[in-house]
């Protein structure tokens, strides 16, 4: 694992983008014949750490690297926005915006004025909807690994009511 971890460190993986975050040593038994007792023929230690690849262009690279390095499990590999809340707040005011155009469509429809807000709420979703994908067994080759980050999407929903006049 060390190697791995030095090898993420080349990659340019910055050191704070680096977390184990499970650790684990577990015997492993050896049952004998006809009712002895069991015996420890060694241990498994399991070492996981969680990365954040910044430049998603160099995720198929920094894959094949610490496959390389000895890692012989990578999985659950998945795709988020770094600063969601800018994206939201836009969305927030491009919803608002489009409640308010569509307001005044109906109320000019029902020949009746808009009067001041009277609720605004907004409605929870899942935001950012990251896509996710799943690594396969990583194999050491020439190429980096495909990888492909789709599109993320941030969206604000709202209720908005007015007085009518």
């Amino acid at each position: 694992m060390t190697e791995v971890v030095g090898t993420l460190k080349e990659a340019g993986i910055e050191p704070k983008d680096i977390q184990t975050t499970n650790f684990a040593v577990s015997p492993v038994y050896e049952q004998k014949k006809d009712g002895q007792a069991a015996f420890i023929t060694g241990y498994r230690v399991s070492n996981q750490v969680h990365i954040t690849v910044r430049d998603t262009k160099k995720l198929g690279d920094v894959l094949d690297k610490v496959v390389q390095a000895g890692a012989n499990q990578v999985g659950s590999i998945g795709f988020d926005i770094a600063e969601p809340e800018k994206l939201k707040d836009e969305a927030r005011k491009l919803a608002m915006r489009n409640a308010s155009d569509n307001a005044r469509l109906y109320a000019d429809a029902a020949g009746v004025e808009l009067g001041p807000v009277v609720t605004i709420t907004e409605e929870d979703g899942m935001t950012p909807r990251p896509y996710k994908a799943r690594a396969a067994t990583m194999m050491a080759e020439s190429s980096p690994v495909p990888v492909e980050g789709g599109t993320l999407s941030v969206e604000a929903k709202i209720r908005v009511t007015w007085e009518l006049r």
